[in-house]
């Protein structure tokens, strides 16, 4: 079974910046099953991450990630929104289903950063036990967005939570040699097409104009600004704009939350 797999794909980033979203796209790919928040980082009684795997034959890993993928195109629905009331998949697309599996892996962008730091070798631990390439995809958004969606369920801890990640990513892209997409959220919602293609080629799917017409009815309007809605003190924005200067891909985004 599952001969044809090449890649496993994991997202390294950070909750509430569109991995859900892009996840979505492409476990709708015919080639590609992306579970959403498939857990495959074993963990303590605490629910920390000890560095490992958990304890998953390599059959049996992608039975998890394949049938846990097509409950969610049954439920019809993906990730936690504010609205739920519709449906976030992506329209005559192959949700939850595959024509031939060549990609495989699972939306839990939070835990690849933090399982890397403790333990540098789990990447190729993990293409050992999947026979397969890993591929990384790092979605990130407007920081002050990112950190306000972390906020309501963080508070005042998503500061440091954020950027602890981000500082992981950084210093990975300088010692790891396992290739990283990275893509910004703004970039996907200005122009769906030529991002979704760019992240196929990474994942070496074949791109398809009928696919990528029906990501962009899906993707549309544009990020939701958190920002605006969360009450920033003084000290919050002089350490958010503060630690933005050692982040390169940040570069692009202003120093304060209101503009």
């Amino acid at each position: 079974m599952y001969d044809d797999v090449e890649v496993f794909c994991l997202f390294m980033g950070y909750t509430r910046s569109g991995h859900s979203l892009v996840g979505t796209v492409l476990d709708a790919h015919p080639e590609a099953v992306v579970a959403h928040e498939g857990k495959i980082f074993a963990g303590d009684e605490r629910k920390s991450l000890t560095g490992e795997l958990r304890p998953f034959k390599r059959n049996k890993l992608f039975d998890y990630l394949v049938n846990r993928s097509a409950r969610q195109a049954e439920q019809g629905h993906r990730g936690w929104r504010r609205d739920s009331s519709s449906t976030n998949l992506i329209p005559g697309a192959s949700n939850g289903t595959y024509t031939k599996l060549r990609v495989i892996g699972t939306k839990r962008g939070q835990e690849p950063p933090m399982i890397w730091e403790k333990n540098p070798e789990i990447f190729d631990q993990l293409a050992q036990l999947t026979g397969a390439e890993i591929r990384l995809l790092h979605v990130y958004r407007n920081p002050w967005d990112n950190i306000a969606s972390m906020g309501r369920f963080h508070g005042d801890r998503a500061i440091g939570k954020y950027f602890r990640r981000a500082n992981i990513i950084n210093r990975f892209q300088h010692e790891s040699d396992v290739p990283m997409h990275h893509m910004a959220l703004e970039d996907l919602v200005d122009d769906p097409e030529q991002e979704v293609r760019t992240m196929l080629e990474f994942y070496s799917l074949p791109v398809d104009d009928t696919f990528l017409a029906a990501c962009r009815q899906r993707i549309d309007g544009k990020p939701s600004e958190s920002r605006k809605e969360r009450e920033w003190s003084e000290g919050a924005i002089e350490a958010v704009a503060k630690r933005m200067d050692r982040v390169p891909w940040l570069e692009r985004y202003p120093k304060t939350p209101w503009e």
